[in-house]
């Protein structure tokens, strides 16, 4: 973080900057947002006087930095800080969203203003770009951004901007009656009406004493990634919904393997760990579930009791939008009946291809089949939409905190869920657990072992054959008990 103190160009000229003010306001914060090439370092420089901010023509700044420069106006002196961040791409990119979270924390009493900056010459051009960058802000830093917001036209005339504002389309017009047409312009080279352009900022601080700062506590809850304990989720459903992808979005990595054949990518199950700021461990099924083959269900299962050996707290169902059948249902009625009833209090739905929603998610479900309601009802009304396209951090965030939210829940409500198989597959793990230790002398067990010997016993798991261990035969009597009542299920049964 860069910081350095100076005296101004503009406090040669306090006449220019008269105001009227009724308190003597010392410190003024100023944070600077918007898309890439829209002046903003520039901005921040005229801001401030003198040439603190690198402006560059192509790239932008990579990271947020800070300074801080002296104003006199009436007699008092003023500080003014101003934070410039890296310009958000049209889709915002986890880099770029880690830096506005952190420019943010860089001024720990809080912003009196959060400077939208637009181009006069280019902005009402790339309106869908501004736009979806004005969204993804949006998004981040809740509503009370619209209570900060100031846009800030760079390359144009004081008297332009009652036009510009009228004839901008529909969209950014909406932005700009949304922060009460608080809009100023900067030409960033005429140092004379740029004054002009400093007191009507001035004059917003002035308003802005009284509704406060905006600081950390505003960001919105909705996309910070609850604190707690480390999470284990099983994704199950038939081929083709998007397990593998949803399993990324958890984990914000590309490890699932992806496939748009209609051969499952996933030949067995596969595990992976989001690591960042809550840990979350992610079992992506095979597609055994919707083949009907007993003997490769039982190979499944025997699996996912053994990975989890502490117990699961929470079974995903991933159905696509559009697209519920009977099978879809089987999936989760083998585990109910496998598991026991109380197993639906740790189900949830994920319905994935949220971006192709013409609704909103709740009028979808309004007029969904009476079999998907019925579902959703057995799971305790526990469902979430995923968008697995997009790209950017906002909406990856947001949809993986609404899931935490629904597990968290779970678990406090009910604890980890788990029962003899689990027990059963406790013994499996601590079996692997052994033949993988050096020291064959020392009985070593789960709760004993490392992170890292755990990752390496999960992962021997995966691919372990289980047709003559106790734990199989012990699955395969109990599936085949009740694979007549799977097979004959009515929709009523639910």
């Amino acid at each position: 973080m860069n910081s350095s103190t100076s005296s101004t160009a503009f406090s040669n000229k306090p006449t220019s900057l008269k105001t009227s003010f009724s308190e003597k306001l010392i410190l003024i914060n100023v944070l600077l947002v918007g898309c890439k090439g829209n002046g903003k370092s520039h901005t921040g420089n005229t801001i401030l006087g003198q040439e603190a901010f690198r402006v560059t023509r192509k790239g932008g700044t990579e990271k947020s930095s800070l300074y801080s420069s002296r104003h006199e106006v009436d007699g008092v002196s003023r500080k003014v800080t101003v934070v410039d961040t890296p310009g958000v791409s049209q889709e915002m990119t986890e880099s770029e969203f880690e830096e506005l979270v952190r420019a943010v924390k860089m001024v720990p009493e809080g912003f009196d203003a959060i400077c939208l900056v637009w181009d006069y010459d280019s902005s009402e051009r790339n309106e869908e770009k501004e736009v979806q960058v004005f969204q993804s802000l949006h998004r981040l830093f809740g509503d009370g951004l619209y209570k900060h917001l100031v846009i800030l036209v760079t390359h144009a005339q004081q008297e332009n901007i009652p036009e510009f504002i009228e004839h901008l389309p529909t969209a950014m017009r909406e932005i700009a009656k949304k922060c009460h047409d608080r809009a100023i312009a900067f030409e960033n080279r005429n140092k004379m009406a740029n004054h002009e352009a400093l007191r009507a900022l001035i004059e917003h601080f002035k308003m802005s004493i009284r509704g406060g700062k905006y600081t950390t506590s505003d960001l919105s809850p909705l996309c910070q990634i609850p604190k707690g304990e480390e999470l284990g989720i099983v994704l199950v459903g038939k081929t083709g919904v998007g397990k593998s992808h949803t399993g990324n979005s958890i984990t914000g990595t590309k490890h699932f393997g992806i496939s748009d054949k209609a051969k499952s990518e996933t030949q067995k199950c596969e595990q992976h760990i989001r690591e960042k700021d809550r840990q979350i461990t992610v079992l992506d099924t095979p597609g055994v579930f919707d083949t009907g083959n007993v003997m490769d269900i039982c190979e499944e299962l025997c699996r996912i009791v053994t990975f989890f050996p502490d117990g699961l707290h929470a079974v995903v169902l991933v159905l696509r939008r559009g697209r519920f059948t009977r099978e879809e249902a089987e999936v989760l009625r083998i585990f109910q009946l496998m598991f026991g009833e109380s197993f639906h209090e740790h189900s949830i739905l994920l319905i994935t291809a949220k971006d192709e929603l013409t609704s909103s998610e709740k009028e979808y479900l309004g007029t969904a089949p009476e079999d998907l309601k019925n579902i959703i009802e057995k799971c305790h009304n526990n469902c979430v939409f995923f968008n697995n396209v997009s790209n950017d951090e906002t909406i990856l965030r947001m949809q993986l905190v609404e899931l935490i939210r629904l597990v968290d829940d779970i678990v406090n409500k009910e604890g980890v869920y788990t029962d003899e198989l689990f027990e059963e597959g406790k013994k499996e793990m601590n079996k692997v657990i052994q033949e993988l230790t050096t020291d064959k002398a020392t009985e070593c067990s789960w709760k004993d072992v490392t992170k890292a010997m755990k990752m390496k016993a999960r992962d021997t798991v995966t691919s372990r054959n289980y047709n003559n261990t106790g734990l199989f035969q012990r699955i395969q009597a109990k599936l085949q008990s009740v694979w007549d009542r799977i097979k004959s299920w009515s929709w009523t049964l639910w």
